[in-house]
């Protein structure tokens, strides 16, 4: 019995929200931090690059009127290497989205374009500053009436960094980051 009326509280809430019009707030602050970068980019000899750990960093957005909104973040991410160990992927980016609310559900959907870096100690100029550019999507889900929204975020990420002795020489820095954050509305 208890389950049957779980179920059934639980098809009552869906049927009430997807019934429910879709609100949408005139305007609306971002706050989220990348829980993780999967990077999946090569170096110039093939070999591969990868994640040390999880990024630290901040992702910013302001929702406009007409559901536009401009968004700024930076992060860093630990690099694997035997040789080097602070070697960090420095991520700076300006993003356009589009913020779309349904009933139960905001959607997200945007592009940006910043800069990658390769910073670490004893490297001071071997790498030059590289473009960087992404798409993403954010899912989030409403709560307290409306006013919050708990999000999950994913980006695909694409840059290329070069060498500065040799600018033929590149590392390819693309991969995936997903984030958590929380949006306020008024």
């Amino acid at each position: 019995m208890g389950n049957q009326f779980k179920q059934l509280l639980i098809t009552a809430l869906l049927v009430l929200g997807l019934a429910a019009p879709a609100s949408a707030d005139m305007m609306g602050v971002y706050a989220d931090i990348p829980l993780s970068h999967s990077l999946n980019g090569t170096q110039s000899d093939g070999s591969t690059i990868e994640s040390d750990g999880a990024p630290s960093g901040y992702m910013l957005g302001l929702t406009l009127p007409f559901f536009m909104g401009l968004g700024y973040e930076a992060y860093n991410t630990g690099i694997k290497d035997d040789l080097i160990s602070d070697i960090q992927l420095e991520t700076k980016m300006y993003n356009l989205f589009l913020d779309i609310p349904f009933p139960m559900l905001n959607l997200v959907v945007g592009v940006g374009a910043g800069k990658h870096n390769i910073t670490c100690t004893g490297c001071e100029g071997a790498f030059n500053e590289g473009n960087a550019s992404q798409t993403f999507v954010n899912l989030g889900w409403p709560v307290v009436l409306g006013l919050f929204d708990v999000h999950l975020g994913y980006h695909m990420v694409k840059g290329k960094i070069a060498y500065s002795a040799d600018t033929s020489q590149e590392i390819d820095t693309q991969g995936t980051v997903t984030s958590l954050g929380v949006k306020f509305g008024f």
